[in-house]
C-alpha cells in the first residue's frame, strides 16, 4: 500500500509540474477511490464494533513472546481472561530452536506464556480500556488525514481547471492570429 501511495503521490506532483491531464486525473482518482475506501471502513468497524472483542482476542492469541511480555509488562496484565488462562508447566525457550519469538498456539506449554506476566489480573479489561482511551486521538488522526485529502482533492481539480483555462485560451490565440488580417488580406497566398 506504502507504495501505491508514493506512486500516486510521484502522479500528482509530476501532473502539476509539466501540467499533464492525464497524471492529475489518475491521482484524484486514486484519491478519490482512498476516501472512498476509508469512510467505508470507518463505517463498517462502527457496524462491527460487536465483533471487535473477538479479534481482540485473537490477536492477543496471536500474539509472539516479545509481544506478549510488552503487553503484560505495558498494562500491568496477564493473560486474556486472567492468569488462570495458563497452567504452569513446561520450559520458557523452545529447546528445539532457541527461539522465544513463538506465536501463543505454537508454544511448548502455558507456562511459557506464564512466565511473560506477573500480575494477577487479565489483560482484556485493560486492552479495552487503552483502546477506549486512545481511539479519540485514532479518530481525531483520521479526520486530519481525510480533511488532509479533501483539501488535495480540491486543489487538484483547481489544478486541472487551470491546465483546461490556459488551453483553452491557447487555443483562442491561435485561431485569433489565424483569422488576423494576414491570413484574410487580398495579398495573402491563397492555402487552397
Amino acid at each position: 500500500i506504502g507504495i501505491l501511495l508514493i506512486i500516486f503521490g510521484l502522479f500528482g506532483c509530476l501532473g502539476s509540474l509539466i501540467k499533464k491531464k492525464f497524471l492529475l486525473v489518475s491521482y484524484l482518482t486514486f484519491l478519490v477511490i482512498l476516501v472512498i475506501f476509508e469512510l467505508t471502513a470507518v463505517v463498517f468497524s462502527f457496524v462491527k464494533q460487536e465483533n471487535a472483542l473477538d479479534s481482540l482476542e485473537y490477536f492477543y492469541n496471536q500474539m509472539s513472546i516479545a509481544g506478549l511480555t510488552y503487553v503484560h509488562t505495558e498494562l500491568d496484565c496477564c493473560g486474556f481472561h486472567g492468569p488462570e488462562d495458563f497452567s504452569f508447566t513446561g520450559n520458557v525457550v523452545n529447546s528445539n530452536t532457541g527461539e522465544v519469538n513463538l506465536s501463543i498456539n505454537e508454544l511448548n506449554s502455558d507456562k511459557q506464556r506464564k512466565d511473560t506476566c506477573r500480575a494477577q489480573i487479565g489483560c482484556k479489561d485493560k486492552l479495552i480500556d487503552f483502546l477506549n482511551e486512545t481511539k479519540f486521538i485514532v479518530f481525531g488522526i483520521g479526520i486530519g488525514v481525510l480533511v488532509f485529502q479533501f483539501i488535495l482533492i480540491g486543489l487538484v481539480i483547481v489544478i486541472i481547471k487551470h491546465i483546461n483555462r490556459n488551453k483553452r485560451v491557447k487555443e483562442s490565440i491561435i485561431r485569433q492570429r489565424m483569422s488576423g488580417p494576414q491570413y484574410n488580406s487580398p495579398t495573402a497566398p491563397n492555402m487552397n
